[in-house]
C-alpha cells in the first residue's frame, strides 16, 4: 500500500507540472452581454499554467461571481484545452432604486446599471419601489417588480405603443408611459382581475381618435370603470 500510495502521489505531481498538460487555450461558449476576452479574465488561470493546477468547481464558482453570469460551466478537453460554458443574465428592465438596477425575469435586480456602456438602452424603467421598502422586505419588492414585468410583457405582446416607463403609485395602481407617442395610461390597480381587459380597451379608444385627436392625446385614463375610457387632450 505504502508503493501504490507513492506511485499515486508521483502520478499526482507529474500530472500537475507537465507541460504535455499546460492550458493551451481558453474557450468561451455563450458569452453575449460579456465579450469572450472578459470572460477569460476572470479566471485565475492563464495560457501555460498547469490544465489540473485548479479544480473546475471552484473556477464555476469564480464566474458566477460576476452579476452578469446565472450559471457556469467549465470543463477540461485534454490535452490543453479549457472551456467555459456561461449562461448570462437576460435583463428585461430597469428599476429605480435611487439608482437604476437591472433586473432579470426573476424581478430581482442583479447589477447596478452601466448607463454610459449602454447597458440600459431599449429597456423600459419601473418607478415606484421604494429603496428602502425593498431593503426591508426584498421578497415583496422583487414580487412587485415581476408582476410589472409581466404587465409589460402582456402590454407589448399586442402591437400598442412601446412601453419606456411603468410606474407604481402609493394606492397599487400602474400607470404606463409609452415612448412613441407620448402618452400617459392609467391602467388602475394591479390586482384588479379586469386589467387585460383594460388593456384591450386602450386599442378601441385609440381605434376611434382621428389623426388630429392622437397627435394632441397627452393621457388615456382606463381606471374609471370596466367599459370607459377618459382621453386628456392637450390644449394647444
Amino acid at each position: 500500500m505504502a508503493a501504490f500510495g507513492g506511485a499515486a502521489a508521483l502520478g499526482h505531481r507529474w500530472v500537475t507540472t507537465s507541460a504535455r498538460f499546460a492550458i493551451r487555450a481558453i474557450e468561451v461558449r455563450g458569452a453575449h452581454a460579456l465579450s469572450p476576452d472578459a470572460v477569460a479574465s476572470l479566471l485565475p488561470v492563464r495560457i501555460g499554467d498547469n490544465m489540473f493546477a485548479s479544480d473546475t468547481v471552484s473556477l464555476e464558482r469564480v464566474l458566477r461571481g460576476n452579476p452578469w453570469i446565472e450559471d457556469a460551466d467549465v470543463h477540461r478537453e485534454l490535452p490543453g484545452v479549457l472551456i467555459a460554458t456561461i449562461t448570462e443574465r437576460a435583463p428585461l428592465a430597469l428599476v429605480d432604486l435611487g439608482a437604476p438596477y437591472l433586473v432579470d425575469a426573476s424581478g430581482a435586480p442583479f447589477k447596478r446599471a452601466a448607463l454610459e456602456r449602454g447597458e440600459a438602452q431599449g429597456l423600459p424603467v419601473i418607478s415606484g419601489v421604494e429603496r428602502l421598502a425593498f431593503r426591508a422586505d426584498p421578497v415583496s419588492s422583487t414580487g412587485l417588480i415581476r408582476a410589472g414585468l409581466e404587465i409589460i410583457a402582456r402590454w407589448q405582446a399586442s402591437s400598442r405603443p412601446t412601453i419606456a416607463q411603468l410606474i407604481f403609485d402609493d394606492f397599487g395602481g400602474v400607470t404606463l408611459r409609452t415612448q412613441e407617442p407620448a402618452l400617459t395610461i392609467a391602467l388602475g390597480a394591479l390586482d384588479d382581475p379586469s386589467l387585460t381587459n383594460r388593456m384591450h380597451r386602450f386599442e378601441e379608444a385609440w381605434a376611434r381618435l382621428s389623426e388630429e385627436e392622437r397627435a394632441r392625446t397627452e393621457s388615456i385614463y382606463l381606471d374609471a370603470g370596466s367599459s370607459q375610457a377618459t382621453i386628456a387632450f392637450a390644449k394647444n
